[in-house]
């Protein structure tokens, strides 16, 4: 667990545990499932950012969003 420790003070990351619950390690932050067997950990730490929900190789780069901005301004602009 602290080498898992060391590795999330450089970079967020997300543990997978099947039956075991780990209530002493307080850098770990328990997400809700719906398996009562299945937790996902998210490691919280001062000074790393939260983690996204998406990989960076599945989350939409910003300049594509910047024709869906523009295109809800001029409607939301009509009169």
């Amino acid at each position: 667990m602290r080498r898992l420790e060391a590795v999330a003070r450089r970079r967020p990351i997300v543990l997978c545990a099947v039956g075991l619950e780990l209530p002493s390690e307080r850098w770990l932050q328990p997400r809700r499932t719906s398996t009562l067997s299945l937790t996902l950990y998210d490691s919280r730490l001062p000074g790393v950012p939260r983690r996204s929900l998406l990989p960076e190789r599945y989350s939409i780069p910003s300049w594509r969003w910047a024709p869906v901005r523009a295109a809800k301004d001029l409607t939301l602009a009509r009169p």
